[in-house]
């Protein structure tokens, strides 16, 4: 491991320099020929982007148009999930100032279950329970198998039953289509596009942001985050368009979930840190030291 990212640069310096030596004599036209491969790349790329946003939406309009009737009295479905946020750290029906005091209001005035418990220790087998009424090793089985087409979810149900569904999602690194978890969505908004999203794509640049040298210089800054305010947009506005309708919106906020990136001012209330290197597994700040010179792990 630690040799071979050193191997892999010395590898594509050694191809460079050879080829560039056997290409000396055609160096001008190659680079022409490579910047009117860039652009040509650049353009089919924003028209096959563009073209894929429209279809993406022309087919939705569609589904929606081809819904049926739901009927009278049918209500309004949201279901909101703060990623990795417990009942502790909100306590609704404090006297005290809650944190979240909308939530306390909707708490003092509908249902609350004091002993509800996550079906699984992390996001996709607990999203995939959330979504299905399964226990989450009934549905989930690994990074590369999709929740199964024989288990249908909320979402399908729903739009069976004449709902306009979406969903709108924080934590798109987890919870994403290749899980199935999409599925009986008309629309479904997980991975932002964004310039910091195309550098993470490559792994030069994920290994780059991840190093001493990464971390020293931009702390965990580099991290790519849907925060609250961009999921409450992306809901609001396709709420507009589907107001006549009842429908099933899922929310999935990531803002508490590691590494920790609050806002001002939020980021200097526990300490001097400025947001840059709090709880990230695997890091340095995650580890307590000990007397004896080791590290433990924070639970």
């Amino acid at each position: 491991p630690g040799l071979r990212p050193v191997a892999a640069v010395l590898l594509a310096l050694g191809v460079g320099v050879r080829g560039s030596a056997v290409l000396s004599g055609a160096k001008l036209r190659i680079v022409r020929l490579s910047l009117r491969a860039a652009a040509g790349i650049g353009l089919s790329c924003l028209l096959a982007g563009g073209a894929q946003r429209a279809f993406t939406r022309w087919t939705e309009r569609r589904a929606i148009n081809r819904l049926g009737g739901t009927g009278a009295g049918h209500p309004n479905l949201l279901l909101i999930i703060l990623d990795t946020v417990r009942d502790k750290s909100i306590h609704l029906l404090s006297r005290a100032r809650p944190p979240t005091p909308e939530l306390a209001g909707w708490a003092v005035s509908g249902v609350r279950f004091t002993g509800a418990i996550s079906p699984s220790s992390w996001t996709v087998p607990a999203h995939a329970s959330f979504l299905t009424g399964r226990w989450g090793h009934d549905v989930y089985l690994g990074w590369e198998i999709p929740l199964p087409d024989s288990v249908p979810t909320l979402a399908e149900v729903l739009q069976r039953r004449g709902y306009a569904t979406a969903a709108f999602v924080g934590n798109f690194r987890q919870i994403t289509t290749t899980t199935g978890l999409d599925r009986g969505f008309l629309r479904f908004e997980g991975h932002p596009v964004s310039w910091g999203e195309l550098l993470m794509s490559g792994s030069l640049g994920r290994g780059f942001f991840a190093s001493p040298v990464g971390l020293a210089l931009f702390g965990y800054s580099w991290e790519t985050r849907k925060r609250a305010a961009d999921v409450n947009q992306s809901f609001l506005q396709w709420l507009d368009q589907e107001a006549p309708r009842p429908f099933f919106a899922f929310l999935n906020y990531f803002d508490a979930h590691g590494p920790y990136l609050p806002p001002p001012p939020f980021d200097t209330l526990l300490g001097p840190t400025g947001g840059r290197r709090l709880d990230f597994p695997g890091s340095e700040a995650h580890l307590a030291p000990r007397r004896d010179g080791t590290r433990a792990q924070c639970v």
